[in-house]
């Protein structure tokens, strides 16, 4: 696992003189932009970067970044090889179980994604039996395509976002189920010209999911987390980072 500190200058005048023990904070080692990725010089940016840098100044929490493979993720903080997880995680009840999250920082809506002029209905069985889909393995998209057609379409799984977009676009998927956030730097690029979002989830049974830090169950930490989650919101620096990724509102609930 690459690893790479957090501490940018802009942050730390919102460091204590002394910190407490180091904070190894797992993100994707695969690239989810705008969320996070990593350049060829090790350094790492995007939203949750920057999101997360500017929690643990305001928290006062040392952290550095340590790139996990998705699959992973989650037994690397249960063996304590990492103690947060920053990687847009959903919120879900099999989470739950083993895993506690902090507030959410962000919500997403799942869209699926293909070629611009086909006929794309998912409610439509005749259409969704010809259609092969793709979909991030170990997800909530996973999970509820699993549920939705059971059975009546095929289901391609894949470990990395960038995988299954590459699929996507050399025709060998037909449509993707992704989360809106995520999939926002594909739909702009050269690379997915050709795409769209075909159609928005809308099922009372999957809501737009909302994204927290996972920690062990009982960390203390969360607290912490949470503290420098709303210091951010309170004082405008959560809306500056985000506006720099975003021409949107992905906080998805009202302030306060």
């Amino acid at each position: 696992m690459k690893k790479t500190a957090l501490a940018l200058a802009a942050m730390l005048a919102f460091a204590a003189p002394a910190m407490a023990q180091q904070l190894k904070v797992g993100m994707d080692s695969a690239p989810y932009k705008p969320m996070s990725w990593q350049e060829a010089d090790g350094s790492f940016h995007g939203f949750e970067v920057d999101l997360v840098t500017a929690v643990c100044a305001a928290a006062e929490m040392d952290c550095v970044i340590e790139t996990v493979a998705w699959n992973g993720i989650i037994p690397a903080l249960e063996t304590k090889k990492i103690d947060m997880i920053i990687a847009s995680m959903s919120i879900t009840p099999k989470r739950l179980e083993v895993v506690d999250f902090s507030d959410p920082y962000y919500s997403s809506n799942a869209i699926y994604i293909g070629q611009k002029d086909m006929k794309f209905d998912p409610n439509d069985a005749d259409i969704m039996k010809s259609t092969l889909l793709g979909v991030q393995t170990g997800s909530a998209h996973e999970e509820y395509l699993n549920r939705k057609f059971d059975g009546q379409a095929e289901i391609k799984v894949y470990q990395a976002q960038d995988e299954l977009l590459a699929d996507l676009v050399a025709g060998r998927v037909d449509v993707v189920l992704a989360g809106r956030m995520g999939s926002l730097a594909f739909l702009g690029s050269a690379e997915g010209a050709e795409f769209k979002a075909l159609a928005v989830v809308e099922d009372e049974t999957y809501p737009p999911l909302s994204i927290g830090a996972a920690f062990r169950k009982g960390d203390a930490n969360i607290e912490k987390f949470n503290t420098g989650l709303k210091a951010i919101l309170d004082n405008g620096t959560y809306d500056e980072i985000a506006d720099r990724y975003f021409d949107f509102d992905i906080y998805g609930k009202p302030r306060g």
